[in-house]
């Protein structure tokens, strides 16, 4: 679907996946595409979308990335219009707490926000994490900022995997909307 002009154009008619993708590219000089013409095996923000598609999405970050969790959040609640929840890593006891009653067959869809110049103990409690609730959990999706990265990198690709979710969730794009319009809920953390 998402590499398919004519889906493309009917949900997005605007044009606003295209230039967020642009926008990004040109910001964050990568080699990569998130654009509408790439195709789905080498868009790292369609897979991701395809695999958010129907389903609640939670992010896990550690404390550092706890404005770009809640950017995210703010994006697929908006663009998306998915139920998404963010959760910090720390205190992991309360976090582990938390999933061990949830059963795996639940339609949620976790994403692990990370970057690769994290501190140790960081990548400890995910592993730790991943470990302790391994079978508890639906297989988590790794969103790892590269080392070096520009520092709006994982901002930057939130708001492009939303729009591809909001494509795929038949959500109007309208750029008239304003996003600083739309609060979180309070209990969302």
């Amino acid at each position: 679907m998402l590499d398919s002009p004519k889906f493309i154009t009917q949900h997005d008619p605007h044009g606003l996946t295209e230039s967020a993708a642009s926008t990004a590219q040109q910001e964050l000089g990568h080699k990569f595409s998130w654009h509408t013409k790439t195709i789905t095996t080498n868009n790292p923000a369609k897979q991701l979308a395809h695999e958010l598609t129907g389903r609640a999405v939670v992010i896990i970050h550690p404390t550092q990335l706890k404005q770009e969790a809640k950017n995210w959040q703010r994006y697929i609640q908006y663009y998306a219009q998915s139920l998404c929840y963010q959760q910090c890593l720390e205190p992991l006891d309360q976090l582990y707490l938390s999933w061990t009653n949830q059963p795996i067959n639940k339609q949620f869809a976790i994403i692990l926000l990370q970057k690769e110049d994290m501190s140790p103990q960081d990548y400890e409690s995910f592993e730790l994490l991943k470990n302790k609730l391994s079978g508890k959990w639906p297989l988590p999706n790794t969103v790892l900022a590269p080392q070096g990265s520009h520092p709006n990198y994982l901002n930057h690709l939130g708001k492009v995997v939303a729009y591809y979710l909001g494509m795929l969730n038949n959500s109007s794009l309208d750029p008239t909307k304003k996003l600083k319009t739309v609060q979180p809920a309070e209990s969302n953390q």
